[in-house]
């Protein structure tokens, strides 16, 4: 318990893991495992995109394998269309999401908002600079990167303003 994390974590934890016991836990690690190779499979269908490696569990990162396709005006569309929260990375450009069990009743829909966001993109190249996603395209060409940190507290302070 010494450190930086607060012993109350560590007891919720140790209490959920007792609660539910091995069996329990099993449970829901095949929920998981069941929920994160239906989406690997649905992924592999849309065309645009693709895994940037094929992952063990429960995280997954996605790239564009085409031109037409910026993966995060594809992030803006998820968002757009029904509130998924993408994580975008840089370097290489990529979404990234962890499987929790809470996905095991919505991969349907996840894949077929996916894969209508991609063709969104498709069919509207000027997308691939507009939100978030010419905000990302703006920092990373920033000269100074000193700058980066203030401007980007400034960005998510009023994205996440009540």
């Amino acid at each position: 318990m010494a450190g930086s994390r607060p012993g109350g974590m560590l007891a919720a934890a140790w209490t959920a893991m007792v609660a539910m016991g091995q069996s329990g836990y099993m449970d829901i690690a095949k929920k998981v495992l069941k929920a994160h190779n239906d989406i690997i499979a649905g992924i592999d269908k849309i065309d645009g995109i693709k895994l940037i490696t094929k992952p063990d569990m429960t995280c997954i990162a996605i790239v564009s394998d085409s031109k037409d396709v910026s993966i995060l005006a594809v992030a803006d569309a998820m968002e757009r269309r029904s509130g998924w929260k993408m994580e975008r990375q840089q370097l290489p450009n990529s979404l990234h999401f962890s499987i929790l069990p809470q996905h095991e009743g919505v991969v349907p829909t996840l894949i077929k908002d996916l894969s209508d966001s991609v063709k969104e993109v498709k069919a509207d190249p000027t997308l691939s600079s507009k939100g978030s996603t010419g905000m990302y395209g703006m920092v990373a060409i920033i000269p100074d990167k000193t700058i980066v940190d203030d401007f980007l507290v400034k960005f998510f302070s009023t994205l996440y303003s009540t």
